[in-house]
């Protein structure tokens, strides 16, 4: 009751669970890693094996999954979780700007937290961001309206949802770290609606002004691609870049996500030099 009346009625924000990190001293960088929706900070673990061992990285689990507080009256919008991320940064004491690097679902929140804390946020690498603009009328007018659509018929049927995410395991198309059951599955509708259907990133992510690097897979069916050269257009601090692979971060994008981690080392070595 106490820890409701904090959170709820006083909206201290949760922190959330770390559930990979390495913070050292003289590192030349730090990544926040942020997950996509059904998931977990899992999902980044062999990207990180693969970082050099100058950088520091932390790992988070997003509300409602994983290990992180898993509240059923919050609403879990882009907003709520970001501040749920600045409480962890200030509890973890984290001094330099970051470089925060989001997937699918935790682009967005990485979106929201450059927006809201971009003197804290250093560089943005959005992996898969399902950006979206206003909904349109008829569902067959565009890719768009489809896929709202979709998500508005998922939110209605849970049961197809935890059926869906348990084949894609199955069939090897989703990551093993996906983690949608019927014991959790009302807090994935819970983002879906709040952070990915009733969305703001396509007017927020055009006036943040830091390096933002976009990746997606040109065979991925949640990415709409005429807006993200659409995004990058109007923003010139946005770069895209498309891989030959879909959603999931797979071996393919983890290559090329790699090489635009290591690019952000090499650009602070050489703005320090």
């Amino acid at each position: 009751m106490f820890e409701k009346l904090i959170h709820k009625l006083f909206r201290v924000p949760y922190t959330l669970n770390i559930r990979h990190r390495r913070i050292q001293k003289g590192a030349t960088t730090t990544y926040i890693f942020i997950h996509g929706i059904g998931d977990t900070a899992n999902m980044w673990t062999e990207t990180l094996n693969k970082l050099p061992d100058n950088v520091n990285y932390i790992a988070v689990d997003l509300l409602g999954f994983g290990n992180s507080p898993s509240p059923r009256w919050a609403t879990y919008s882009a907003t709520v979780q970001a501040r749920s991320l600045l409480a962890t940064f200030l509890k973890l004491g984290i001094r330099n700007r970051v470089i925060v690097v989001g997937h699918s679902l935790g682009a967005l929140v990485a979106i929201e937290f450059a927006k809201r804390y971009q003197i804290l946020t250093r560089q943005l690498i959005l992996c898969s961001p399902p950006i979206y603009g206003k909904p349109s009328g008829n569902i067959y007018l565009s890719k768009q309206s489809l896929l709202r659509w979709v998500y508005q018929h998922a939110t209605k049927n849970p049961d197809q949802i935890v059926n869906a995410y348990g084949l894609g395991k199955q069939l090897g198309v989703v990551g093993n770290s996906l983690d949608v059951q019927n014991d959790n599955v009302d807090l994935f509708i819970k983002s879906l609606q709040s952070s990915i259907i009733n969305q703001t990133t396509i007017d927020d992510v055009v006036k943040i002004n830091i390096p933002i690097t976009i990746l997606y897979g040109v065979f991925d069916p949640l990415i709409l691609h005429t807006t993200l050269r659409s995004v990058s257009k109007r923003n010139k601090s946005i770069k895209i870049q498309a891989v030959a692979t879909g959603h999931t971060i797979d071996k393919i994008y983890q290559k090329q996500l790699l090489r635009a981690l290591s690019h952000t080392t090499e650009n602070k070595r050489s703005n320090n030099s």
